[in-house]
């Protein structure tokens, strides 16, 4: 291909012939193969340089054409770019949508505070435990709480370490423990089960447990950041 069809090709496009040269051009595509074929080729790279300018990836047309060199390179050039434009404006496009929901996370996430310092006044070692994940030494914690005997409180607490520790697929397991006894801290683990969720990009889940949270008539809790985060994604 030609840097002289590669003007053409773009004055055609944005309907910059005159009446005479846009029949001529049309002529020639019915019977000029390797014109046809070279046409064909440009509108996949337009077409794909359209997506990823959308998406702020791509550059001007012009710019890319004479990066390039479409003279001294094969004929399949355009494919390949188009190909290789297209590839990097769908990443971007998982890219953009997981960024927004690791905004909302770490927007609505906040460590959970324990306000009671002695949950058990028969367990010291339970309140011991909690005194580490209440000084964020959270691996401390885990290890502490894994000796512990599995209620509610003692998988509520590993999972807000495991949360704090960015291990989300560990978290939700510990969590989703905590639901499953429905015993304490259910409507807390509900809640940053729902952060969670959010972080893994699971919107369908996501939007359940905060309608669950929203439409909750017996607690407040968490309630108007449902309200807020719901609106948001």
């Amino acid at each position: 291909m030609t840097t002289t069809n590669t003007k053409l090709f773009e004055a055609y496009s944005k309907n910059l012939l005159t009446k005479s040269e846009r029949e001529q051009f049309e002529s020639r595509l019915k019977i000029e193969d390797q014109l046809g074929q070279d046409y064909a080729s440009y509108q996949e790279l337009i077409n794909a340089l359209e997506l990823a300018n959308n998406r702020r990836i791509g550059d001007k047309t012009s710019i890319l054409l004479k990066t390039l060199n479409p003279e001294k390179t094969n004929r399949n050039w355009l494919k390949v770019a188009a190909s290789v434009l297209i590839v990097c404006s769908l990443s971007y496009l998982f890219f953009s949508s997981n960024q927004k929901e690791q905004n909302l996370y770490d927007q609505f996430f906040t460590v959970y505070e324990e306000t009671n310092t002695q949950l058990s006044t028969e367990k010291v070692d339970f309140n011991n435990c909690i005194a580490l994940y209440s000084s964020k030494d959270y691996l401390k914690s885990i290890d502490c709480l894994s000796d512990q005997k599995s209620e509610g409180l003692m998988h509520f607490y590993k999972g807000m370490c495991y949360a704090n520790l960015g291990k989300t697929d560990l978290a939700i397991e510990q969590l989703k423990l905590v639901e499953a006894q429905n015993t304490v801290k259910t409507e807390e683990s509900n809640w940053y089960l729902t952060l969670l969720y959010l972080k893994k990009n699971e919107l369908t889940e996501v939007q359940k447990r905060l309608n669950q949270i929203t439409n909750n008539q017996s607690s407040n809790y968490k309630k108007t950041a449902a309200k807020q985060l719901l609106e948001q994604i």
